[in-house]
C-alpha cells in the first residue's frame, strides 16, 4: 500500500520525504479545497515536483474545489500547468474539470477527490468508466464495502489517520449556510468544530475525534486498499514527520510478513503529536455514535502529564506522572478556563514534582489536570530526521592525452560525461586514491558516493577539474532520475486508461480545428459558422460535450487576447439547469470570433444588447460571405447534415 502524506508546505513536504512517504498530496495555489493551507505557487510547484521526482515520490496536486462557470479558462490553465510539470495525477471533485482533464490533457492521471463523495460500488465503476484511476472514498463507507469497490480494478484511497468530518463527505453546507463560506469552495469555516447548547449541556456536539487505524493495516490491505491517506495539510510539518514514520514503519513490518502493531511510545508519539480526545477506529471499523464524537473540546487535546497539588497565584506545583522537559508547552485545566503555558525549568523525571511559573492572570488551582500539547525532544527529533538519498557509483578515468571521463549511476539511471583532454604529470602525478577522495564529496545533493573507483597513470589532475565533472556529472544523473521515474509513471498510466471507456469525447475534428486555430485571423470581426453531419456530432460523444470541448479550445487559440460573443440565442436552449451549454440539434451555432488587439478578456457584460432569447442575430445573411473571406471552406452538401446550436443562459454567467 502506499504511503501518501500531507503537504501543505514545502517544509511539511520534506519531512515527509524524511518520514519514508511513498507519496504527497498539496494544493495549488487556486482551486484546492484546503485554500488555508500554505499551498504552493507555480515556481514553488514546479520546485516540490522536481525535489519529489528526484527522490522517486509523487506528487498529487488538489484541484478539488467545485468551479464556477466563469473560471472554466482558469482551472483549464490550472490543468495544463500541471499536465506540463508532470504531476503523478490531480485530484479532482467538479465534473466539468473531469471533462477538460479527460478531453484536453488525456495523460494527466486523474484521481477522483473524497469531495466527490464516491461511497460505493457503483461509483467507482462510474469512475472507472470515465478515466479516473483512483478513487479516494468517503469516509463513511464499511470495510465491506471497501472490499467491494476495490474488487472494481480501480484503485481505491482511503484515510487512516486525522480528522474526520462530521458531514457526508464532499456534500456538507453548513460552513455555507452558518458564515457563507463553502467547504465545496475551498473556504470551511469548520463550524462542526464550535460549542453549542444541547439540552441544557454546553458542548461540541458536533466535533468528531481523529480517526488512527495504525494497527488495523493488515485488514485494509486484505480489502484491497492500494493508498493509506493521512490527512492533514493544515497540520505542522513535525505533525507529518510523526504521522508518516508511523505508518511506514507499520507498511514495512506488513511488507515482511510479520505485521508490527504501535508500541506504547509510538501510540503515545502519535497522542501527543495531535489528538482530539484519543483516537476512533472510523466508519471503517463500525464506529458510531458516542465513539465518534469528542465533545469536551474542538482543539489538540495533549496527553495527562500529572495533577497540581498546590498552587498560590504565581506558582504551582506539579505531581508528574511522565517527563517533562524544559520548553514542552503545558495546558492546566480544571473547572475554570484553560490556562496554557511553556515550562521553563530543569528536566524532570516521572514521579518528581516540577514547579511551575505562572503568568500574570493565569488561574491554577489544586487538583487540576496538566496536560502536555507540545514535546519539544518530539519536535526536534522531527526537524532533525534526514531525507532519503540516493546511493551512487563513480568511475573516473584520467588518462593523460585523453578527455578526462566520468561515469555515474544509481543502478537504474546511467550518465557519463567528459571534461578537458588530461595533461601529463610532470612533476607529481595524481592518485587513483586522491581522486576517490574528491570523488565522494557529493556536498548537499541527495547522492550519497558508495561505490567510487578511479583509473589513472602519470596524469596531472586539478582537484577544481574533478570538482567541476562531478558536479556536472550528477547534474546530469538528476536529470535523468527524474526523466526516468516520469516516463515510467507515465507509461503506467497508459495502461491504466487503455481499460477505461472515452464518455468524454477526445475530439478530432479536423476542420474546426484549422477554422479555429488560423494565426493570420485580421483585426476586427469575422463569423465563424461551423456546420457539422449527425455522423460527426456523434463521434464527439455528445453535443453537449463537443460544445465544452469547442469552447476550451477558442479560448485557448491564438491570438490569445480574445473574447467569444454567442449570437443567435433561442429560447429552446435557455433551461434552467447547471452547466454552461444549452444545446440542441435544431439550431445552428454561430461563434463571433474577434481577434481584438486590446487586452480583453471573456466577461459576461460582453454580451450585446441584441444577443436575447429569441433574437435573430443581425449577422445570418453575411455568413456565406464571411466564410469566403476568411478562407474557410463552405461546409458540404449531405443528406444527413443536421445544424448545431449553441449558447448559454444568462444566469449561468452572473
Amino acid at each position: 500500500m502506499e504511503n501518501l502524506a500531507p503537504a501543505g508546505n514545502r517544509a511539511a513536504l520534506e519531512r515527509a520525504d524524511a518520514a519514508g512517504a511513498d507519496a504527497v498530496y498539496l494544493g495549488y495555489s487556486t482551486f484546492s479545497a484546503r485554500a488555508g493551507a500554505g499551498n504552493f505557487n507555480r515556481q514553488e510547484l514546479e520546485d516540490a515536483i522536481r525535489y519529489a521526482h528526484l527522490r522517486h515520490m509523487r506528487v498529487h496536486v488538489t484541484v478539488n474545489t467545485l468551479v464556477k462557470d466563469g473560471e472554466l479558462a482558469q482551472v483549464t490553465e490550472v490543468l495544463r500547468l500541471l499536465n506540463d510539470l508532470h504531476a503523478d495525477a490531480v485530484l479532482v471533485q467538479d465534473l466539468g474539470v473531469l471533462r477538460i482533464a479527460r478531453n484536453l490533457f488525456p495523460d494527466l492521471t486523474v484521481h477522483a477527490s473524497t469531495q466527490m463523495a464516491i461511497h460505493n460500488r457503483t461509483g467507482v465503476i462510474w469512475c472507472g468508466k470515465h478515466g479516473i484511476r483512483r478513487a479516494v472514498l468517503a469516509r463513511e463507507c464499511s470495510l465491506e464495502e471497501i472490499r467491494k469497490c476495490a474488487d472494481t480494478g480501480v484503485e481505491i484511497e482511503v484515510f487512516v489517520h486525522g480528522a474526520q468530518c462530521v458531514a457526508v463527505s464532499g456534500l456538507c453546507l453548513f460552513s455555507s449556510m452558518v458564515g457563507e463560506r463553502s467547504g465545496n469552495r475551498g473556504r470551511c469555516a469548520q463550524p462542526c468544530r464550535m460549542e453549542y447548547d444541547y439540552r441544557g449541556r454546553r458542548g461540541a456536539w458536533l466535533s468528531p475525534r481523529d480517526v488512527c487505524l495504525r494497527d488495523e493495516l493488515p485488514k485494509l490491505q486484505e480489502a484491497g486498499v492500494a493508498s493509506i491517506k493521512l490527512e492533514g495539510r493544515l497540520k505542522r510539518p513535525e505533525y507529518v514527520a510523526v504521522v508518516a514514520g508511523s505508518y511506514r514503519k507499520g507498511l514495512d513490518s506488513l511488507e515482511r510478513g510479520a505485521f508490527e502493531k504501535a508500541d506504547r511510545k509510538e501510540k503515545e508519539d502519535l497522542l501527543q503529536i495531535f489528538n482530539r480526545g484519543g483516537f476512533m477506529n472510523g466508519y471503517a471499523l463500525g464506529c458510531e455514535d458516542a465513539g465518534v464524537i469528542f465533545p469536551e473540546g474542538v482543539n489538540h487535546q495533549g496527553i495527562r502529564m500529572g495533577r497540581i497539588t498546590a498552587a498560590d497565584g504565581k506558582l504551582a506545583h506539579v505531581k508528574l506522572e511522565k517527563d517533562l522537559q524544559n520548553g514542552d508547552g503545558l495546558a492546566l485545566r480544571g473547572e475554570h478556563e484553560e490556562t496554557g503555558l511553556v515550562y521553563s525549568g530543569p528536566d524532570m523525571k516521572a514521579g518528581g514534582t516540577a514547579i511551575i511559573r505562572l503568568r500574570p492572570g493565569a488561574k491554577a488551582a489544586a487538583g487540576d489536570a496538566v496536560y502536555r500539547l507540545t514535546a519539544v525532544n518530539q519536535l526536534k527529533a522531527a526537524e532533525s530526521m534526514k531525507g532519503r538519498t540516493v546511493p551512487v557509483d563513480l568511475f573516473l578515468k584520467a588518462m593523460p592525452g585523453e578527455a578526462l571521463k566520468l561515469t555515474a549511476t544509481d543502478g537504474e539511471s546511467t550518465v557519463t560525461v567528459t571534461g578537458e583532454i588530461v595533461a601529463e604529470a610532470k612533476t607529481r602525478a595524481a592518485t587513483e586514491e586522491e581522486l576517490c577522495r574528491n570523488l565522494e564529496k557529493t556536498g548537499e545533493t541527495v547522492f550519497e558516493a558508495r561505490n567510487v573507483k578511479a583509473k589513472t597513470a602519470g596524469a596531472f589532475v586539478p582537484v577544481s577539474l574533478v570538482n567541476a565533472i562531478r558536479r556536472e556529472a550528477l547534474g546530469a544523473l538528476t536529470a535523468e532520475r527524474i526523466s526516468a521515474f516520469e516516463t515510467r509513471n507515465a507509461e503506467f498510466c497508459d495502461r491504466c486508461y487503455q481499460k477505461a471507456e472515452k464518455p468524454f469525447d477526445s475530439c478530432s475534428m479536423a476542420t474546426v480545428f484549422r477554422n479555429l486555430n488560423r494565426r493570420d485571423c485580421p483585426p476586427g470581426s469575422s463569423l465563424v459558422s461551423v456546420d457539422l453531419s449527425s455522423d460527426e456530432i456523434s463521434a464527439t460523444g455528445s453535443p453537449q460535450s463537443f460544445a465544452h470541448w469547442l469552447f476550451i479550445r477558442a479560448l485557448q487559440t491564438p491570438p490569445r487576447r480574445n473574447f467569444l460573443r454567442i449570437l443567435n440565442l433561442r429560447q429552446s436552449t435557455l433551461e434552467r439547469c447547471p452547466g454552461l451549454f444549452r444545446m440542441t440539434h435544431s439550431f445552428r451555432f454561430h461563434l463571433w470570433w474577434t481577434a481584438h488587439r486590446a487586452d480583453a478578456q471573456f466577461a459576461p457584460h460582453w454580451l450585446p444588447s441584441e444577443v436575447r432569447p429569441g433574437a435573430r442575430s443581425p449577422l445570418v445573411s453575411a455568413r456565406i460571405r464571411a466564410r469566403t473571406a476568411g478562407g474557410i471552406p463552405a461546409p458540404r452538401t449531405a443528406h444527413n447534415r443536421t445544424p448545431l446550436h449553441f449558447g448559454y443562459a444568462d444566469s449561468a454567467l452572473r
